[in-house]
């Protein structure tokens, strides 16, 4: 069994289980957490279930999957939270919002489970189980002997008009727009009293710079708004060359050394 955990007041996530029922007297139920889990499974990460959590005994954690918001429009864009404890790593609980798309509402929220799994996902398994040789990181001691690890999950990146590559080059950092660690180590300042502090964080970035020279952030810790980060991020997309539109997306953890 796994502990009783329960959502976290800013989670807003409002149920693991809904319906949608239509004019024509038909409906639609959905069940997330079989819906997660099934996408887990067919990633090698199979879950037992305990209520409304899925609880992952090789690497500890314990999910809880909700529904935050769904427009059935053309398109169906869905929203859900993903809660996530570890009796090491987070035994207080964090959040992450998973923003989707697709045809159906299964098909939108299966997607977002999708990226999920392939970004946050792949971080934090990589360091509940000590297996993070896929992910760059940085250690960083301080005067007192203590030290805080930095873990990069994959960077997400897309420019509208990118660099051409010269056709003789053998750099294969030419192929790279950024390093795992740019949005971090530009944005630092930010983060120092995360740095200082003893417990672990679990950060999204995101940062955007648009045709006109406008610049949009996102930066969120534990789930919650972290304005510092934006605004730090806002001024790191700022100083991107005017290339036309671009956006740069990472999940970062904050560890003890």
């Amino acid at each position: 069994m796994i502990p009783n955990y329960t959502p976290l007041d800013a989670n807003p996530g409002i149920s693991a289980q809904f319906s949608v029922n239509y004019d024509d007297g038909s409906a639609d139920n959905w069940d997330l957490p079989a819906l997660l889990a099934d996408v887990l499974d067919a990633e090698g990460y199979p879950t037992t279930r305990h209520g409304d959590w899925l609880h992952h005994a090789a690497s500890g954690y314990a999910l809880l999957v909700q529904i935050a918001a769904l427009d059935l429009g053309e398109r169906v864009r869905s929203t859900t939270t993903i809660q996530i404890h570890h009796p090491d790593l987070f035994p207080q609980g964090i959040f992450e919002y998973q923003h989707s798309f697709g045809e159906s509402a299964e098909e939108a929220i299966r997607y977002g489970f999708e990226l999920w799994l392939s970004s946050d996902w792949q971080l934090l398994h990589a360091v509940a189980t000590h297996d993070d040789k896929d992910h760059t990181g940085m250690t960083m001691t301080f005067s007192d002997g203590g030290s805080r690890r930095v873990h990069f999950g994959a960077p997400q990146y897309w420019q509208e008009n990118p660099a051409p590559v010269p056709a003789d080059s053998e750099d294969d950092d030419a192929h790279h727009p950024f390093c795992p660690c740019c949005l971090f180590t530009n944005s630092m300042d930010a983060y120092q009293p995360l740095l200082e502090a003893q417990d672990n964080y679990a950060l999204r970035f995101f940062a955007a710079r648009n045709d006109d020279g406008s610049t949009d952030a996102d930066c969120r810790v534990n789930g919650e708004d972290y304005t510092p980060g934006i605004d730090a991020l806002r001024a790191y997309a700022a100083t991107w060359p005017g290339t036309g539109s671009e956006f740069r997306k990472q999940y970062v953890l904050i560890t003890n050394g």
